[in-house]
């Protein structure tokens, strides 16, 4: 065989470039190869200054020793490899290794003490509409909301009996009459506008819409056009639907209202509504009946929250959940029928509503509202209430 060598090649005269397709890029595991020119008949082809791979006419091709080390070192197994168990092991979650240097416990081991059963009922209301017709005829004349006036005197605004009454007038109104009874149908949603000091007319609207099976959403009643924050309360109302606002004669009288008209404006960022005030309805026909009953998993009622950015976000709380937390709160509260209480919170959300409004009508209790604007003015007046009616089963009092 004749040994082929790398000859230096005289530099040729620059040509004019040539326009080339780009290469392709070689394997990870094999260099550049380049032709080199030499002075006999076979080609020296460089893979680098020091390695060179030579063919010969009629030879056979050569690997160099480069290369074959380094498929030699990729064949190898790695050093300090984990098995692959070992990757899938949460090491956050393995037991920490005991100091044998930690003091050890003394003294008996606790055990759980055994505390007082909770007493649950086997007679729960199938519905929250359910319990008001029935404390409607066992509790007919005894008072279901009473009301504190500015001078710290308490009146009966609604028994168990007028209570009813007054919600079926206003469930069968919406459906009925509203708008020639094509306004509001069982699962539309509807606003309920009350002031915090109207308590039976927000429990009769609401008792209202759920005997008509319509989904309420309490709302604060705007004060000016541009009320801050009610862009963002007209925004859920508008997604929501709703044509319909429910409100009492007072806060209606209170509305802002059209120059030169009757009619409540319309206030900014707000769906155009259809106001209805729920006092002073005809009564109920005889031949009238409530609408079939919504399935459990049917939203019932839609409460609201306001963000840190100031957007309104509403919550919607089906059938079962109002009963499932209507029972939870009779049973940690020991509520019995016919017991009292103080309450100094708005109605129409959080604690107010699902203990004075929702389980208090489930479970026949009198409920003694003291408002916001009487706290002010006579800080003493829930104590004057526990000591007159005796409530000392649950006071709910905001600080």
């Amino acid at each position: 065989a004749h040994a082929h060598t790398q000859q230096s090649t005289p530099t040729p005269p620059p040509t004019a470039p040539k326009t080339t397709r780009p290469r392709p890029n070689p394997p990870n595991n094999q260099g550049s190869l380049r032709m080199v020119k030499g002075g006999s008949s076979g080609a020296a082809m460089m893979t680098g200054p020091e390695t060179v791979l030579s063919s010969a006419p009629g030879g056979k091709g050569g690997v160099s020793q480069k290369i074959q080390q380094l498929l030699n070192t990729l064949k190898r197994p790695k050093k300090n490899r984990r098995p692959i168990e070992e990757y899938y092991q949460d090491q956050d979650t393995l037991a920490p290794e005991e100091d044998p240097n930690a003091p050890k416990p003394v003294g008996p081991n606790m055990q759980p003490a055994v505390g007082v059963p909770v007493e649950s009922r086997h007679h729960w209301h199938r519905s929250l509409e359910a319990a008001v017709q029935h404390y409607s005829s066992t509790l007919a004349k005894s008072p279901a909301i009473s009301v504190v006036d500015p001078h710290g005197k308490v009146s009966v605004a609604a028994t168990y009996s007028k209570l009813t009454n007054r919600s079926q007038r206003v469930a069968s109104y919406m459906l009925n009459k509203l708008g020639g009874g094509k306004m509001v149908q069982p699962g539309d949603r509807v606003a309920l506008v009350f002031r915090p000091d109207e308590a039976a007319q927000f429990a009769t609207a609401l008792y209202g819409c759920i005997f008509a099976a319509v989904i309420p959403v309490a709302i604060e009643p705007p004060v000016t056009k541009d009320d801050p924050g009610g862009q963002q309360v007209g925004f859920l109302l508008g997604s929501l639907g709703v044509t319909v606002a429910l409100t009492s004669e007072a806060t209606a009288k209170a509305l802002p209202k059209e120059e030169g008209k009757d009619h409540i404006i319309l206030f900014k960022g707000w769906p155009r509504l259809t106001w209805f005030v729920t006092e002073h309805l005809p009564k109920v026909s005889k031949d009238w009946s409530p609408p079939p009953r919504p399935q459990a998993d049917a939203p019932t009622y839609i409460e609201y929250s306001t963000m840190k950015d100031g957007s309104a976000l509403g919550v919607a709380v089906t059938r079962s959940a109002l009963l499932t937390h209507c029972r939870s709160l009779s049973t940690a509260c020991l509520y019995k029928e016919g017991e009292v209480i103080v309450c100094t919170e708005d109605p129409k959300r959080s604690i107010g509503l699902w203990h004075a409004v929702m389980t208090a009508a489930y479970n026949g209790l009198h409920v003694v509202y003291v408002p916001p604007n009487v706290m002010t003015t006579l800080p003493t007046a829930w104590l004057h209430m526990i000591q007159r009616h005796k409530g000392n089963n649950i006071i709910l009092v905001d600080f």
